[in-house]
């Protein structure tokens, strides 16, 4: 599933929301404040919610799906400013790494393969509280300074939007 974006009325621009932009807000493989955006957003003093405000496509005609374009571009803004200021914040994000990830896994495997299934229940209780557990893998989009670029295209889609007279756009998930 991915995002789009569409304004509020038919334009010739394109309606650009990035693939890697769109992973990163599904938030794959982190959960809660442990996603990669939860991480961001905290690190650099960002309320990103506007971006898990969407809509599923036949979800057009409802008005408490569409945002200000103004506002939204003014948080597109922010974040890129942030992200110049900050650069190395990558550096401070937890991510799951391949060595903790395997040791987990070998004794779930072990657990679920032992004849005592109360030794599994209590592994599967632990999962989640486990420390690599809640981080998502690092697929290397934020240390490339791919996320900086993904916004820039999406901050040019949605200058294009301003310029032809949107006021405003919804994100879509589908």
């Amino acid at each position: 599933m991915n995002y789009f974006i569409q304004p509020d009325r038919e334009l010739d621009c394109p309606n650009d929301f990035p693939e890697g932009l769109s992973y990163f807000f599904e938030q794959v493989g982190g959960y809660g404040e442990g996603s990669e955006v939860a991480q961001v957003s905290g690190l650099l003093g960002l309320d990103l919610s506007a971006f898990q405000h969407y809509g599923y496509f036949d979800d057009e005609d409802e008005p408490q799906f569409w945002q200000d374009l103004g506002g939204f571009i003014a948080l597109v803004d922010a974040f890129l400013r942030r992200l110049a200021e900050e650069p190395h914040y990558y550096r401070a994000i937890n991510h799951r790494t391949p060595t903790n990830w395997e040791a987990t896994t070998e004794q779930l495997e072990a657990t679920l393969l032992s004849p005592d299934t109360s030794m599994a229940y209590d592994l599967l209780a632990q999962l989640p509280k486990m420390p690599q557990n809640p981080y998502p893998e690092d697929r290397g989009y934020l240390s490339s300074g791919q996320l900086g670029q993904d916004l820039q295209t999406l901050r040019q889609t949605l200058a294009c939007y301003q310029q032809y007279g949107a006021q405003k756009i919804m994100l879509i998930y589908g």
